[in-house]
C-alpha cells in the first residue's frame, strides 16, 4: 500500500522544466561576461513572491493564537457596585462558639442578690483545703420552705434551673453550697451525648475529680425527665461535685441510682446545643469529649 503525499518542506522550490528527449541542454553565456567573474543568472521573481506571502500568512496565524489565548476580562478592578463572580469552595462548617464580648454575663443585681442568697452557706464549708477543695461536706443550711434558683451562664447561652431541696436536701445544699463559693466558675461540660445527657462539675476537666469530699446517696423520688439535673457518681455513696444535665431518652430511662435534685425551667435548648457540639472518643471509649468543651462562667444563686 503506497503511502500519502509527503508534505513540501518549507524549503521546497519547482523543479526545474525537464528537456525535450533528445535535445541537448545549452548554457548560453550571457552578454557581456567575462571570464573569472560570476554573474547570477536571471530567475522568474514570483516563486519568491507566493514564498513570502506564504511565511507571512504563517506568521500572521501564530500571532492570531497567540492573542486569542490571552485573558480575555478586564485588567483594571471592577467598577463600583460590580458584583465579582464567587467561585463554590468546599467548607468546614466549624463548632458554633460565642464572640468575644457576647459571651452573657449577669447583671450587676442579679450578683447583688446572688450574694445575700448565699450568705448563709459562707460558712458552711469546713477544712477547706484549696479554692476548690474541703476536707468534709458542708452543714446543711438550706431552707426546705424557700425556693432557690440557679442560673449558670455558659460560653453557649444561660440555663435557668430549680434546685429542689424538697426532693433531696443534702444533694440541693450541696449544690449551691459549691455555686455560692465559685467552685463551678470556669469549669467545662466535660462529657456530651446528644440523646443522654451532658456532664460537668470536675474541676480537672477529666471526670475524676471532685471537691475533696464525697457524701451519701438519697432517695430519687420520681422518675427522671428531660431537663433533670442529678449528680454523677462512681458507686454508692460517691457524690461530690459532678452533676448533669439529663438532654434525652437515654437519660430518662437511667435506673434511679443518681440523685435528683434540680430541673432546667428556661433554656433546655441552650444543654440541646451542648450536647450536639462536635466530639471525640474519651478515655473510656465513647464518643463524649467535646472537640471544645463549653465553660460554665458562673452560676448564681436566687432565693425566693
Amino acid at each position: 500500500m503506497s503511502s500519502g503525499p509527503t508534505p513540501p518542506s518549507q524549503d521546497a522550490r519547482p523543479s526545474a522544466p525537464i528537456p525535450h528527449p533528445g535535445a541537448v541542454e545549452r548554457v548560453r553565456k550571457p552578454a557581456g561576461h567575462q571570464p573569472g567573474h560570476h554573474q547570477p543568472a536571471v530567475r522568474d521573481p514570483f516563486p519568491l513572491i507566493f514564498a513570502g506571502i506564504g511565511v507571512l500568512a504563517v506568521l500572521a496565524t501564530i500571532v492570531a493564537l497567540v492573542l486569542l489565548a490571552r485573558p480575555t476580562g478586564p485588567t483594571t478592578s471592577p467598577a463600583a457596585g460590580a458584583t465579582p463572580t464567587l467561585v463554590p469552595t468546599a467548607t468546614v462548617r466549624p463548632q458554633p462558639t460565642v464572640a468575644v464580648g457576647k459571651v452573657p454575663s449577669p447583671a450587676k443585681a442579679e450578683i447583688a442578690a446572688s450574694v445575700a442568697a448565699c450568705a448563709p452557706f459562707a460558712s458552711a464549708g469546713h477544712d477547706r483545703k484549696s479554692a476548690r477543695s474541703w476536707g468534709t461536706a458542708p452543714s446543711l443550711v438550706i431552707d426546705a420552705a424557700k425556693q432557690y434558683q440557679a442560673k449558670l451562664y455558659t460560653t453557649d447561652g444561660v440555663i435557668t434551673a430549680d434546685i429542689l431541696p424538697k426532693l433531696a436536701p443534702v444533694t440541693a445544699n450541696n449544690f449551691v453550697f459549691l455555686a455560692c463559693h465559685g467552685f463551678y466558675d470556669g469549669l467545662v461540660f466535660h462529657r456530651v451525648i446528644p440523646g443522654f445527657m451532658i456532664q460537668g462539675g470536675d474541676p480537672l476537666g477529666t471526670g475524676g475529680g471532685g471537691p475533696g469530699y464525697s457524701f451519701k446517696d438519697e432517695p430519687v423520688a420520681r422518675s427522671y425527665q428531660v431537663g433533670d439535673l442529678a449528680m454523677a457518681n462512681s458507686g454508692a455513696n460517691t457524690n461530690g461535685s459532678q452533676f448533669f444535665i439529663i438532654q434525652g431518652a437515654q437519660g430518662v430511662s437511667l435506673p434511679k441510682s443518681y440523685n435528683l435534685f434540680g430541673h432546667v425551667v428556661a433554656n433546655q435548648t441552650v444543654v440541646n446545643t451542648i450536647a450536639q457540639a462536635p466530639a471525640h472518643k474519651a478515655s473510656n471509649g465513647d464518643i463524649s469529649a467535646p472537640n471544645t468543651p463549653v465553660k460554665i462562667i458562673k452560676v448564681t444563686i436566687q432565693v425566693s
